[in-house]
């Protein structure tokens, strides 16, 4: 389980077409996606300095490589807020 008080930093994508992406979440299906299911996310985000980040269907909050999962309501009230009718 990841304990650290959160530190928030969100970056940006900006494409070659000049197009701004200001927040990218994998979503997954799954209860229990794997290291293997975040190849693309885990290289974008060291491509970019970015933190990598999961919603998915699974309870426990946990460290896949370098991608954090979270299960998908959790993760929403962490990065949102309380405000999101979830």
């Amino acid at each position: 389980m990841i304990t650290s008080p959160p530190d928030y930093r969100f970056t940006y994508l900006r494409t070659k077409d000049d197009v701004e992406v200001d927040l990218l979440i994998e979503i997954k299906s799954s209860t229990q996606p794997t290291e293997h299911d975040f190849r693309t996310l885990a290289t974008m985000a060291a491509e970019l300095s970015a933190e990598a980040i999961c919603l998915c269907r699974g309870n426990q909050r946990r460290l896949v490589g370098s991608v954090e999962v979270w299960p998908w309501q959790e993760g929403l009230l962490h990065y949102f807020g309380p405000q999101l009718p979830i």
